[in-house]
C-alpha cells in the first residue's frame, strides 16, 4: 500500500551540517574499511567517523583533500573509494543517524549516479548493524531507487545507509563512481504500538524479551529501585547505630592500641577519603564537640535512613552493618 508519512523526524539533508559538526541533529557522517576489516561483512562497530579538524574540508567531508582516497560525503554527494585507488582499499561512505526515539516509523533512502561513465555501486540500509534493504546501481543510472521501509525503532537505534564501490559486476573500483543518497526516517501514521509492560506480573507484555523490572520501562517503578552495595551509616565504626565519642575512640583504638577492625570500613571512614585513619576519629570529635561538618552521604544515624557508599569504587568496603533499622 501506499506509505502513510507523518512528521519528519530526521533528514540527511535538510539537518546536514554546515559547519562539518559530527552528533548535529543526531547525525554522524564516516566510512567503512572492508578491505581492513578480518571479519568482512558490515557490523555497527566498523564505522568509522570522519575527525572534525582533520576530514572537514570547508563543504563536505573527506580523508584527504585532493586525490585518493576518494572517500567523501557532501550534503547529497557521495565517492566511495575503490581497490584500485590508493591506498588499495575498498572504502563504504556511510550517513549514520542516532535515533532519540522509540516508536514506529519509515525510512526512506535513496541512491542513485551522478557521473554516469562509472561501473555502477551498490546502496545498503543498516539498523544496528544488520541489513534492512540494499540495491546494485548500474553504471548510468542517474535515477537509482527511492524505498521506504517501515520498522519499529528504539531510542538509541542506529540506522546507516551506505554506499560501496561494488557494481553489477562486483567490479570494485572506484572510476567515476560519483553518486548522490539521502536518508529520511518520519512517523509512520499508520503504526499501531504493542501493549505496555505491566511491572510485576512476571510476564514480558510488550513482547521486548524482557520482563517486569528487566525492562527498562520499569526503571522508575519504586518495587525495580535496587541498591547497589551494602548499605550503612557514617561515622558509626562501632555499629551501635548512634554517632558518639565512642565511635571516635574506637577508631584510635583500632588504629593505635590492637583495637577491633570495625566491621563496616566505610562507616569508619567518617570523612569519606577512602581510608580508615587518624582524621577519621578527629572529624568525629570535631562534629560531635566543636561545630565541624557533619558526617557526608549516606549520613549519621538518626537523620535519614542507611544508604550505600557514594564512592562504591573505593578499596575498603563494608562486610555488616546491622544498625539500620
Amino acid at each position: 500500500g501506499d506509505v502513510c508519512d507523518g512528521e519528519v523526524y530526521a533528514d540527511s539533508r535538510d539537518d546536514w551540517s554546515a559547519e562539518g559538526e559530527q552528533g548535529a541533529n543526531n547525525w554522524y557522517n564516516g566510512y567503512y574499511n572492508f578491505s581492513l576489516d578480518g571479519f568482512p561483512g558490515y557490523e555497527e562497530d566498523d564505522f568509522i567517523e570522519f575527525d572534525e579538524f582533520e576530514h572537514w574540508q570547508g563543504t563536505a567531508w573527506r580523508l584527504v583533500p585532493s586525490n585518493a582516497p576518494w572517500t567523501y560525503i557532501a550534503q547529497e554527494l557521495v565517492h566511495p573509494n575503490g581497490t584500485n585507488s590508493a591506498p588499495n582499499e575498498e572504502h563504504w561512505v556511510i550517513r549514520r543517524w542516532v535515533s532519540d526515539l522509540s516508536e514506529g516509523v519509515n525510512i526512506t533512502w535513496h541512491t542513485r549516479e551522478t557521473n554516469l561513465n562509472g561501473a555502477g555501486v551498490s546502496g545498503m540500509l543498516y539498523l544496528n548493524g544488520e541489513l534492512l534493504d540494499s540495491e546494485v546501481i548500474a553504471g548510468g543510472d542517474g535515477v537509482g531507487v527511492t524505498r521506504t521501509i517501515a520498522i519499529e525503532v528504539f531510542e538509541g537505534d542506529v540506522i546507516d545507509l551506505a554506499l560501496s564501490p561494488v557494481g553489477p559486476n562486483e567490479n570494485t573500483h572506484d572510476g567515476s563512481d560519483g553518486s548522490a543518497n539521502w536518508l529520511r526516517i518520519s512517523q509512520d501514521l499508520e503504526w499501531v504500538g504493542g501493549p505496555d509492560e505491566i511491572c510485576g506480573n512476571g510476564e514480558d507484555d510488550d513482547g521486548d524479551g524482557l520482563a517486569d523490572c528487566d525492562d527498562s520501562d520499569c526503571a522508575a517503578e519504586e518495587a525495580c529501585q535496587v541498591v547497589k552495595g551494602p548499605v550503612f551509616h557514617r561515622a558509626d565504626p562501632d555499629d551501635n547505630g548512634a554517632i558518639q565519642l565512642t565511635d571516635g575512640i574506637f577508631i584510635l583504638n583500632f588504629l593505635f592500641l590492637g583495637g577491633a577492625s570495625p566491621s563496616c570500613f566505610d562507616a569508619a571512614d567518617a570523612d569519606d577519603n577512602g581510608s580508615v585513619q587518624l582524621t577519621d576519629g578527629i572529624f568525629i570529635l570535631n562534629f560531635l564537640f566543636l561545630g565541624g561538618d557533619a558526617p557526608p552521604a549516606p549520613g549519621m544515624p538518626g537523620f535519614g535512613p542507611c544508604g550505600p557508599d557514594t564512592e562504591a569504587d573505593d578499596p575498603i568496603g563494608c562486610d555488616s552493618y546491622t544498625s539500620c533499622q
